[in-house]
């Protein structure tokens, strides 16, 4: 090989390597660094974080920030599958999961429609009374209803939290259909 052509070669290569170097430092400026979930996005806003993870026996989970104590306080009925308390010091938000025949939402008194979001995939709706903020959705005849203070602050990210990572529990032998209900597969014993 000539001279020439290996000048030109290596010149070429330090161009394109130049090159990359710039385009990787260029598009990487302004990315954030590690990972971008939930949890890191409400920590470096105010400390609220997803550290917990609740699961209940009715078939669904949400995360949660440290220092808040959650109590199971479901009253022996036989229209409530599930309700709890979520306290920390004074304050609390509260879940309802009951039997419902309504097939829309009716929304407390006096509330006014905040904005709408998805409770484990399900349509739900925000409406705000007063200093409370409620989370409502309905599927299949059971009532989802989340509600808290609406402080601005600590308790509205932690209801925010709670819905974001709502969840229900499935398994191999469930299957969710278009309708939004839940089927179970029938085992046949011959």
């Amino acid at each position: 090989m000539s001279k020439k052509f290996l000048i030109i070669l290596a010149v070429l290569a330090i161009l394109a390597g130049g090159g990359l170097t710039g385009y990787f430092l260029f598009y990487s400026k302004g990315k954030t660094k590690g990972p971008n979930t939930i949890s890191s996005i409400l920590k470096d806003k105010d400390g609220v974080g997803a550290d917990l993870t609740y699961t209940d026996g009715a078939g669904f989970s949400f995360a949660y920030p440290k220092g808040i104590t959650v109590k199971d306080i479901t009253p022996v009925d036989s229209v409530t599958y599930t309700k709890l308390s979520l306290q920390k010091g004074k304050e609390s938000l509260e879940i309802d999961v009951k039997d419902t025949t309504a097939k829309i939402i009716d929304p407390p008194s006096a509330a006014t429609l905040s904005g709408a979001t998805t409770l484990g995939g399900i349509s739900a709706k925000q409406y705000a009374s007063g200093d409370i903020l409620y989370t409502m959705a309905i599927d299949a005849g059971i009532l989802y209803v989340i509600q808290g203070p609406k402080d601005g602050d600590f308790w509205e990210e932690t209801q925010n939290l709670i819905v974001s990572t709502f969840s229900f529990a499935g398994s191999a032998e469930t299957t969710t259909e278009g309708d939004g209900a839940v089927y179970e597969e029938e085992e046949i014993v011959e």
